[in-house]
């Protein structure tokens, strides 16, 4: 009962869409790494030493050299992995930030291991099994090996402006007193929520909102931009394994 289980888990159309879905991925991801390396006729490629510095009240800026010990301390936080086709960052938080899908990830590759092993395919299923745990292994690697390895002066940089930026986030929320007793106006927290009420305070955070395409208005963002921020750096720092804001909420 259990192979005749098995051998309906991985039937040949589902191991052909999967192989066809990640080979589309593939391919995007190969596509945008060519575009990347050759600019566009009659555009001048992009200097690398010269990020876009934030002005104030506005997302567009002018741009200002920097040195090369500068540029390499920058933290990346989104990688190939976190970028679809039109070359966007694809959500809100990059993928090694998402442990459950990391687990999965590694559960699909161990399952078709075990069916490899247990024989359950063919001449072309075998193949197309072997090619797509090799697929999936491929990606699992690129998003373990994307996430920011923070040590040292740099760690502490960035576990400086994550506490920062949290009492920020602290003070824009209602306190739990005020929660309690009901004296939560939702209009007030709708306008936290989304309009800008956050100090952009550090080039961090600014190459990180730029990074997601958000807007920075009067050098502020919207609380629950601020508060994905600090999630992001709170879980790269390794301080817990969910980075959950009610923390960040004064008592009264």
């Amino acid at each position: 009962m259990e192979e005749n289980q098995a051998r309906s888990e991985v039937a040949p159309e589902e191991v052909a869409k999967a192989e066809k879905k990640e080979a589309d991925k593939e391919r995007m991801a190969n596509a945008r790494a060519a575009r990347r390396r050759k600019p566009a006729v009659g555009k001048q490629a992009p200097n690398p030493k010269a990020p876009v510095i934030l002005s104030e009240g506005s997302n567009i800026g002018c741009v200002a050299p920097v040195s090369a010990a500068k540029a390499d301390s920058k933290v990346v936080w989104f990688s190939e992995v976190d970028i679809n086709q039109h070359g966007n960052v694809s959500s809100d938080f990059p993928a090694w930030y998402f442990d459950q899908h990391i687990r999965e990830l590694q559960e699909d590759i161990a399952r078709i291991e075990r069916n490899v092993d247990l024989d359950l395919y063919r001449g072309q299923h075998l193949l197309k099994a072997r090619k797509e745990i090799e697929m999936k292994k491929g990606r699992l690697t690129a998003i373990q090996e994307s996430k920011p390895k923070l040590e040292g002066a740099r760690k502490d940089k960035v576990a400086s402006i994550a506490k920062e930026l949290g009492i920020q986030i602290g003070r824009a929320m209602f306190t739990r007193e005020e929660k309690q007793r009901g004296l939560v106006d939702a209009h007030v927290e709708a306008d936290r929520w989304m309009n800008p009420c956050i100090e952009v305070k550090s080039d961090v955070e600014a190459d990180y909102y730029k990074r997601k395409g958000v807007k920075i208005v009067g050098g502020k963002v919207s609380r629950i931009q601020a508060e994905i921020c600090w999630k992001t750096m709170v879980k790269a720092l390794g301080e817990e394994p969910i980075a959950n804001t009610e923390r960040l909420r004064a008592m009264r």
